[in-house]
């Protein structure tokens, strides 16, 4: 079932050893019905923004009150890559909203945004 949710890009420490922010996007869990997560387990899913693709990591465990996507990505050569790298190049800053579609395990950042529906 395709379904948009809107996150937050969220700065989290520490930051990487090269001084550069890691960002992570959080939604909240109201959306754990939308979004692919289990508790205490990392759900791996294909992510996409713009014509770029990559695998991520969906996240939920208890005692936090959102579901996130991880800092590190790894694109279609299984190379390491930072999701700020990624947000950056597109534009999105921290606290910025930002629009996903969810199709199962599917995940599509949605350029320019929409409200969640």
């Amino acid at each position: 079932m395709r379904s948009v949710v809107i996150g937050k890009v969220r700065e989290v420490t520490p930051k990487y050893v090269d001084g550069n922010a890691r960002n992570e996007i959080w939604f909240d869990l109201k959306y754990s019905d939308r979004i692919p997560c289990t508790d205490g387990k990392r759900v791996s899913i294909d992510f996409q923004i713009g014509t770029n693709k990559f695998v991520a990591g969906v996240r939920k465990s208890k005692g936090t009150k959102f579901i996130w996507i991880s800092p590190d990505l790894r694109d279609a050569n299984s190379k390491k890559i930072r999701l700020s790298q990624v947000l950056s190049s597109h534009g999105y800053k921290t606290n910025q909203s930002i629009a996903i579609e969810f199709n199962g395990r599917e995940a599509s950042v949605i350029l320019g945004g929409v409200e969640a529906k």
